[in-house]
């Protein structure tokens, strides 16, 4: 995203952009306070689930609209190259990207263990087979 023939990020950009994947990294962290943080009415699962869900979809909905002024691009020309009418803003572009990236990683913590509260222990075996 940040490599295009107009425009070339600098690596400052590209280093504060590398923030975006922090989230999957601090999962082991993150996971047991989804584990014990939940409304017994809901469920423990789908109190995380169904609000990252919502989450997930209200992000990309903002995103879309405003992805376009944040990469430079021309408004009239949305497929004009990117850094062309003004500065890619790296800053919005990271914030926005690692809320996604948070919201993403929070989904996937509790649908693994959605998944193996759901699975048999003799098939943690073959899961622990699919999982990298």
């Amino acid at each position: 995203m940040l490599q295009s023939s107009y425009y070339t990020g600098s690596y400052q950009a590209q280093a504060t952009f590398s923030l975006v994947i922090w989230p999957f990294s601090f999962k082991l962290a993150w996971a047991p306070i989804i584990d014990s943080i939940y409304s017994t009415h809901i469920g423990r699962r789908k109190t995380w689930l169904i609000p990252t869900q919502y989450a997930i979809g209200i992000e990309l909905i903002i995103l879309a609209n405003y992805i376009n002024s944040w990469l430079g691009r021309d408004p009239n020309n949305p497929w004009s190259p990117l850094g062309t009418h003004h500065p890619v803003d790296i800053i919005r572009l990271t914030v926005a990207f690692f809320g996604l990236t948070f919201l993403a990683a929070t989904q996937d913590i509790a649908v693994d263990g959605w998944a193996i509260s759901i699975l048999s222990k003799y098939v943690y075996i073959y899961l622990c087979l699919f999982i990298f």
